[in-house]
């Protein structure tokens, strides 16, 4: 064991996912809470938009937080998946909002044309954790997101969900 860290405050938050590329750790986790410390004492507040967030952590190899985000709007969400394709993380889950933000950069938040009350997501991030896209699977309670993956043959985004499986086309820049 190189190193742990825990990271949380005071509600109940739990990580879903974590997933790396050459040079960084991304962790995916869900919070109540508006401050968060880790087991090293760094302590950092963090914005919060509506019932449950998500936290989006970037590491360095030697487990020191490069980059955190808030990403979420005024109704819960989860996003329990996170992947890395080159310059682009990928996270998935479900939202009920109608907009979702990524922390301190309140001044573009991602409009969500809503389906259903809760409805599957997926947004691509650049690694500085802004918004780029994001994509709305379906209207239905309770389809969350599984697992997602990258086929590196068809360049597809792989989406298993709890009421199929869905591809996305991911594009290049």
């Amino acid at each position: 064991l190189t190193w742990s860290r825990r990271l949380g405050g005071k509600g109940n938050d739990e990580a879903f996912s974590v997933t790396m590329d050459n040079n960084n750790i991304y962790v995916v986790s869900q919070f109540n809470t508006v401050l968060v410390s880790d087991n090293l004492g760094n302590v950092k507040m963090l914005d919060a938009y509506g019932e449950k967030d998500t936290l989006l952590v970037k590491y360095d190899m030697n487990g020191n937080i490069v980059r955190t985000s808030t990403i979420g709007g005024e109704g819960n969400d989860t996003f329990t998946q996170v992947i890395v394709n080159n310059d682009k993380v990928i996270i998935a889950g479900l939202s009920s909002s109608s907009e979702i933000t990524a922390s301190h950069f309140l001044n573009n938040p991602f409009t969500i044309n809503k389906i259903g009350e809760v409805d599957t997501m997926i947004i691509t991030l650049d690694k500085e954790f802004i918004i780029q896209e994001g994509l709305n699977l379906n209207g239905e309670e309770g389809a969350l997101v599984q697992e997602i993956g990258i086929n590196q043959y068809t360049e597809q985004l792989m989406i298993l969900a709890g009421d199929g499986i869905y591809t996305q086309k991911v594009v290049d820049d």
